[in-house]
């Protein structure tokens, strides 16, 4: 986004006025009621933007297994496959050569993610990429069905010190009318064995994917972190609506709108919980509530991160090896019938050029431009344009929700004793989430 090219937002809340600015990321608050917005905007132009030049995290993901031992009925990934036809373990040899090219390009690698298809299926594997580059790797993670049990992958996942993110839809007869008969208790004799271990809780996610089923049951998400949060205290919970956008599933996963709008006014409560918060540091139950859009906005202002792409990772930080050792900018990509006529060079330029928020006009001046995150997968190509779709209605939600925050934040920022309190938790908090969320 180039300067100047950008809406000052004015905030007035409790007789207090505030602005942000898009060029510099920052909330600049006054006592004056009489500030002029001229006046504000040249003192923005007067002064360069922060240096912003941090370190970028480099997230390594590789597909172990282009398969998986459930059938998951909503599986994004076709049961583990990708849509192809060939079903296959990552071999010691296409392992051997991804973390050649890793070696040859990257000096340090912050995540790798061990994916699939279900990756324990191929433990061999994942002991050989942990072996060759642990050196090299902060942090090994995972995502499992929690389902393949046996001493080797305990040892495994202990000995390097592997973030375990596993998949449990919440309650029991949910999972397994998805998932499959019995693999409830699997997962959860997983979950036993890795705490008895003495793995770190902090070390454990729980990814529960949300379905209508649940609503129909009068099971809410909130509902589901508090059962979760019983059920294995300081584990984070990891909620996520069931993507029925880019696959053809069962009407049985679409939303009505009557649950899309329960869903909304929950959001809207948990919202209004979560900016208790803000008026008041010491109520620290209001992180209980905090949506992960609201932590992701908070986030992102205070840590200044510029979000030039929907998607943040996909770029020079990011590879994503498929098991044949093919690189892609992104593993939602795997199995693209595209990528099959195009060299893997092009077609990554390609995705990468729809990743690029400033190929938008409805973004290149937004003001909640670095609040935007989204999934190009899942955004669809419109037809016109050659570009990735914008839906209108979530830019309308975004735009209302960091409205909304940013308000909040106006006043707090008056105080500065009260300010300090708050980023100073927050950050404790942003501490542990990201230590723990595989993403």
């Amino acid at each position: 986004m180039q300067k100047n090219c950008y809406e000052l937002k004015c905030f007035i809340e409790k007789n207090k006025k505030a602005f942000y600015c898009p060029v510099t990321m920052k909330l600049v608050v006054t006592p004056s009621s009489t500030l002029s917005l001229p006046v504000f905007q040249r003192d923005f132009e007067e002064n360069n933007a922060p240096n912003l030049t941090t370190e970028k995290e480099c997230k390594i993901i590789i597909n172990m297994a282009n398969k998986c031992n459930l059938k998951c009925q909503y599986c994004f990934a076709s049961h583990g496959t990708y849509n192809r036809t060939k079903e296959s373990l990552l071999s010691i040899e296409s392992a051997r050569a991804i973390v050649k090219d890793i070696r040859a390009h990257l000096k340090t690698v912050h995540k790798l993610i061990f994916f699939g298809g279900e990756p324990l299926l191929n433990i061999q594997g994942i002991n050989y990429i942990c072996e060759k580059l642990s050196t090299k790797v902060k942090n090994f993670y995972i995502v499992t069905n929690g389902t393949i049990l046996t001493d080797e992958v305990i040892q495994t996942l202990k000995k390097y010190n592997i973030f375990i993110t596993i998949s449990y839809d919440g309650v029991d007869n949910i999972n397994n009318l998805y998932r499959g008969k019995g693999t409830a208790q699997k997962t959860k004799l997983f979950i036993d064995a890795c705490l008895k271990a003495e793995i770190s809780p902090q070390n454990l996610a729980i990814l529960t994917v949300f379905t209508p089923e649940h609503l129909k049951q009068k099971i809410t998400k909130t509902y589901l972190k508090e059962e979760i949060n019983r059920l294995f205290p300081g584990i984070t919970f990891i909620c996520q609506e069931v993507n029925n956008t880019s696959n053809n599933l069962a009407e049985e996963f679409h939303f009505s709108q009557a649950m899309k709008q329960t869903l909304n006014d929950e959001y809207e409560a948990n919202l209004s919980k979560a900016l208790i918060f803000l008026d008041d540091n010491d109520n620290v139950d209001g992180l209980t509530y905090w949506p992960d859009e609201m932590f992701n906005i908070i986030r992102t202002f205070l840590f200044k991160e510029r979000k030039i792409n929907f998607c943040p990772d996909m770029g020079k930080q990011m590879m994503a090896y498929d098991f044949d050792g093919t690189r892609y900018v992104c593993q939602m990509f795997w199995g693209n019938d595209q990528a099959k006529h195009l060299h893997e060079d092009n077609f990554n330029a390609h995705i990468t050029n729809l990743n690029l928020k400033e190929n938008y006009s409805q973004c290149s001046d937004c003001w909640v431009h670095d609040f935007c995150i989204s999934c190009v997968k899942g955004m669809g190509i419109d037809s016109k344009t050659n570009l990735c779709s914008i839906d209108d209605r979530k830019c309308k939600h975004l735009k209302n929700t960091v409205d909304k925050i940013l308000s909040r934040l106006a006043v707090l920022y008056h105080d500065q004793e009260k300010t300090k309190r708050f980023e100073k938790k927050f950050i404790k908090n942003f501490d542990y989430q990201n230590a723990t969320y595989f993403a």
